[in-house]
């Protein structure tokens, strides 16, 4: 490092081959979706495309990406929405809101409780419930007084009741739940597919779902058989491609849908496969590799890295200043 140079920590964005598609100048950044990602840069949010141009510049300290043409932003203290030309749509009013998903958006009311809004700003469920809900295929999950947890559909109407003591989030069309610290799968009109029996589940990928039998790991099937033994200290899932993160002792490589190591376990930790590439911790730093296990350099030393999407990552990287 030249004398009187300093090292500071920046955002920015690579491409798969791991060169700066955008220079890392940002405060922070969020993903690319839909071609369009926000950004912070000297106390002000702004959208950038992926070329690296502004494409609108806000006022504001923190500005989220699009959901259904809606973007969250805060003053400071009260949270809004605005749309894709920088108009606020919906009023800085809310305490807290969260990201709209098939329309709708979760909001939190003066008296603590939880609703949902359209992308209007129309109130279409009462502020009565204590955690946020996401609507996915129509329904979405709550959970009710007693802490048990249960599905509504936009009417509010419950369409799976409430009777789970953790949170359900469908994948595949099956959904991992828990009775009693007792897991196992229900289909989304509520019908338990696969008995609960495991110490835990977690959602499917590629048709596979990971499941704890004793103290190790493996994978289920959507029958409930299992394909890969469960011999894993911890393991990731098969979320696109056919490479899923595995833990064995200490160390982190990737195993294949036949429960083969593929890349070998040696690493701190490791990232899932997307868009047919990984982050894994060498040295502290984060690096790419490729499905082969091939490192991809990079300009810059990576401290933390968002998965690809749109075949750019947000990353942060170490730059002399």
């Amino acid at each position: 490092m030249k004398r009187g140079q300093i090292m500071v920590h920046k955002y920015g964005y690579i491409d798969r081959d791991g060169n700066f598609a955008i220079e890392p100048i940002f405060d922070f950044t969020n993903s690319f979706r839909n071609g369009i990602a926000s950004c912070d840069f000297e106390g002000k949010s702004r959208f950038i495309a992926v070329n690296g141009d502004t494409v609108l510049q806000t006022n504001y300290s923190f500005v989220g990406n699009f959901y259904c043409g809606r973007a969250l932003f805060t003053n400071g203290s009260k949270f809004g929405y605005m749309d894709l030309e920088g108009n606020v749509v919906i009023p800085i009013i809310y305490d807290y809101a969260y990201n709209f998903s098939e329309g709708y958006a979760s909001v939190t009311a003066p008296n603590g409780k939880i609703g949902i809004i359209d992308i209007e700003g129309n109130l279409i469920i009462d502020p009565i419930y204590d955690t946020a809900i996401h609507f996915e295929n129509g329904i979405a999950t709550v959970s009710n007084a007693e802490g048990k947890y249960g599905c509504i559909n936009i009417d509010g109407d419950f369409v799976i009741e409430p009777k789970y003591d953790s949170h359900i989030f469908f994948s595949e069309g099956l959904a991992a739940v828990n009775v009693k610290n007792k897991h196992g799968y229900i289909d989304m009109q509520g019908n338990l597919r696969i008995p609960l029996q495991y110490k835990y589940t977690n959602g499917f990928y590629g048709g596979l779902a990971p499941v704890l039998v004793g103290s190790k790991y493996g994978f289920i099937n959507k029958t409930g058989s299992i394909v890969i033994d469960p011999v894993f200290v911890d393991v990731g899932k098969f979320i696109s491609g056919d490479l899923s993160a595995a833990k064995l002792s200490k160390k982190w490589g990737y195993i294949n849908r036949s429960g083969e190591f593929t890349i070998e376990p040696k690493f701190k930790n490791v990232s899932h496969f997307i868009e047919d590439r990984a982050f894994v911790i060498e040295n502290q730093y984060q690096v790419v590799i490729k499905t082969s296990g091939e490192f991809i350099d990079t300009k810059y030393s990576l401290i933390q890295a968002e998965s690809f999407n749109e075949g750019l990552s947000a990353v942060q990287a170490e730059v002399r200043k």
